[in-house]
């Protein structure tokens, strides 16, 4: 599973490279904010406002095909319910996020 499966994100845009690339310029500032956002409720144990984070950025990378990115969100709002497995998940996610970070400044 790709980081960022920008063919399959163009293929989603109608073959556009041009719209792909403006899809991830608008995903990537909610997606910083996002990630900023979780790593302060994981400081101040707000489990749920991590959790509702987690969903929305699940959600958002899910539609640009990212996917792997998508998956750690997913393991980091189910680990938001069983605190002892939320710092590993949290580690996980923040490589996956530098991970696409790396990627999508490639195709900006």
């Amino acid at each position: 599973m790709h980081v960022l499966d920008f063919a399959a994100l163009m293929e989603l845009m109608g073959g556009s490279e041009d719209v792909a690339k403006q899809l991830l310029a608008s995903y990537w500032p909610d997606a910083q904010r996002l990630h900023t956002s979780i790593q302060q409720h994981a400081q101040s144990k707000d489990i749920d406002a991590l959790k509702k984070d987690a969903h929305t950025l699940k959600g958002s990378s899910r539609m640009i095909k990212a996917e792997r990115f998508g998956e750690a969100c997913y393991a980091l709002e189910l680990a938001a319910k069983q605190e002892d497995q939320l710092e590993g998940t949290l580690k996980k996610f923040n490589a996956e996020y530098e991970e696409l970070r790396q990627r999508i400044q490639q195709k900006l």
